[in-house]
């Protein structure tokens, strides 16, 4: 047994041993002097220790020559285990705090948020963020689709970016997507459609559209071309056999309706309840159709095919209207001539007439 060789007072450090106490290099080692531990920090497989007193939360004490000196086969550090202080962690999972910065995202090591709360990089595999109560709901968007929201101006179109209407729900510019046709269409195909369900069972008033065109000119042209709705065809390829290419048009399918009153047609051209009286100054039509390819003469500026019961159907506004009239001059019972102008600019007149 090991025995003091000197009488020990509680705050020497350095003392004599009857024989040599723990290992070369161990540096560590648990002396125990009657109740008090001590840990060896230098001196260390000698006779002449050097120790940290008080060791694991022991008393300093003062100890008599001859008292024995138990040498521990634990060190300080070993000697107070994680468990002991009610850490149920490991040390690997301690050791995750080792290096984490607050703020910083690094590798392998706890997150530390920062002063803002604030992570400066964090990655998530797609559906791996949830947002919401309890479980929340998963994020499924990638960061590509997620990334077409950045840097959008409500109102604004820009290339590549998502669309967001403004707040009287309007943008400023809109391009088609063109589409792509095989040499065979098995359907229709078409790049913007409009479509909606008028399905009340009483519907008395209102105006619905399925796609409406609208410019508001209020500016001061003096000239160019504005057009509330442009339909265009280009044709660049060879036409020929069956096809058929319009720049517009209008169809009505009437197939499954039931119809006992009211009005119904295919295109319907309206000039508007009022207007101003310096259109009277201009030249105002309601129906204008030019053809100045010289190269291409038409068949015809209209082309009427068809079953109907009238080829015209004239309406008066009971006003004096100017191209209708009720009298007519001839030889045969005419019911009324209609004004044309022709291309002198001298008014001319078609004869209505009945057999």
């Amino acid at each position: 047994m090991t025995t003091l060789t000197t009488n020990l007072g509680p705050y020497t450090s350095e003392f004599g041993v009857s024989a040599a106490v723990g290992t070369a290099g161990a540096v560590g080692t648990i002396l125990t002097i009657d109740t008090e531990d001590m840990a060896i920090v230098a001196g260390q497989g000698t006779r002449h220790p050097t120790v940290d007193r008080g060791a694991n939360g022991t008393q300093k004490a003062s100890h008599l020559s001859g008292a024995a000196v138990t040498v521990g086969t634990n060190t300080e550090a070993a000697g107070i285990t994680l468990a002991d202080l009610g850490v149920t962690a490991s040390t690997t999972e301690v050791n995750l705090i080792h290096g984490s910065i607050a703020g910083t995202a690094v590798a392998s090591a706890a997150a530390v948020l920062g002063a803002n709360r604030n992570l400066d990089t964090l990655v998530l595999p797609v559906g791996g963020l949830y947002i919401g109560a309890t479980a929340g709901i998963s994020v499924t968007p990638s960061a590509a689709e997620i990334n077409v929201l950045h840097s959008v101006s409500a109102g604004t179109v820009a290339a590549s970016s998502a669309v967001v209407v403004d707040a009287s729900k309007q943008v400023d510019t809109w391009t088609a997507v063109a589409a792509n046709t095989s040499a065979t269409l098995a359907g229709t195909t078409w790049a913007v459609e409009g479509q909606l369900t008028a399905s009340n069972a009483a519907i008395t008033a209102g105006t619905v559209w399925g796609v409406r065109g609208r410019i508001v000119v209020s500016g001061n042209p003096s000239a160019g071309y504005f057009y509330g709705n442009q339909g265009k065809a280009i044709v660049s390829g060879t036409v020929s056999g069956s096809a058929n290419i319009y720049g517009v048009v209008a169809q009505l399918d009437i197939s499954a309706g039931t119809y006992s009153a009211g009005v119904i047609a295919a295109l319907w051209v309206d000039g508007g309840s009022s207007a101003a009286s310096s259109m009277a100054s201009i030249e105002y039509d309601l129906v204008r159709i030019t053809q100045t390819a010289l190269a291409a003469t038409p068949n015809s500026l209209i082309y009427f095919e068809g079953q109907a019961s009238h080829l015209f159907d004239f309406h008066s506004l009971g006003q004096a209207d100017g191209w209708f009239s009720a009298t007519a001059l001839g030889g045969v019972t005419r019911k009324a001539k209609i004004k044309v102008k022709c291309e002198d600019g001298s008014d001319g007149y078609m004869s209505v007439y009945t057999d």
